[in-house]
């Protein structure tokens, strides 16, 4: 708890609090006090205050539980991804139910899914994506045996190309139809940009067809490869429905 004092900055009743709640965690369920003290320092460190940390830690317990992962490893990893989406401590609810979920569901695990969205949270926040589609693609990829870092950047290089990034990738996408922004400006479901894409390539030739999924995904070959188990996949890619 001294750690925990020296990184939140927290004194006299907010830190008489974190002292009592870590000492009620470790009396009520399976961790100890020690390890609540641990995971407390990490969320102290992304920057939550004491009322976001005993907001959050139970939600981060049950996600602990679920992953068999030790507390302080999960809060590392929770912490750092809802930064990377944008997304506040208040979230964290919302985003420890999709890992749960994402784990119970699909061949994934805390460490891999860590990984994964450690590459593709920033770009997925930034090109318009949400949370709980990004996490359901991981799992898409992760059941087809592409998981942690290979997974995080292949759908980085799908979502950077789809949105803008390569320019020889926007004009494709625009000789095919295939519209990646709705009327208002914002982008539309990964799910329906892909099925999109599926039906304008339906009819060419593979050759005609690989020609032009390695123009809107101009990068190397490996990468290729599995930019294009996504795009011939479009069911694959199902946005999950997490309710808290």
């Amino acid at each position: 708890m001294a750690n925990v004092k020296a990184i939140t900055g927290s004194t006299g009743e907010s830190f008489t609090q974190l002292t009592d709640f870590a000492r009620d965690l470790g009396k009520t369920t399976m961790m100890s006090a020690q390890e609540s003290a641990e995971a407390m320092s990490f969320l102290g460190m992304a920057g939550w205050d004491t009322t976001q940390i005993m907001a959050g830690l139970p939600n981060i317990l049950n996600l602990t539980i679920a992953s068999g992962r030790d507390f302080a490893t999960v809060a590392d990893i929770v912490s750092d991804n809802l930064t990377a989406f944008g997304m506040s401590a208040d979230e964290s609810g919302r985003y420890t139910d999709a890992l749960a979920y994402a784990m119970s569901n699909a061949n994934v695990n805390m460490d891999t899914l860590g990984e994964s969205l450690k590459y593709i949270a920033p770009v997925a926040s930034s090109a318009g994506f949400s949370m709980e589609e990004t996490v359901s693609a991981v799992m898409a990829l992760g059941d087809a045996g592409i998981k942690g870092s290979q997974a995080g950047t292949t759908l980085r290089t799908v979502m950077l190309n789809l949105t803008g990034a390569n320019e020889k990738a926007t004009a494709k996408l625009k000789e095919l139809g295939v519209e990646i922004f709705d009327s208002s400006g914002k982008t539309r479901s990964f799910n329906a940009i892909i099925k999109d894409l599926e039906k304008a390539v339906d009819g060419m030739t593979d050759a005609q067809k690989t020609a032009t999924l390695n123009t809107i995904n101009a990068t190397d070959r490996k990468t290729r490869k599995l930019v294009q188990l996504i795009f011939s996949n479009p069911n694959m890619i199902i946005p999950i429905r997490i309710k808290s």
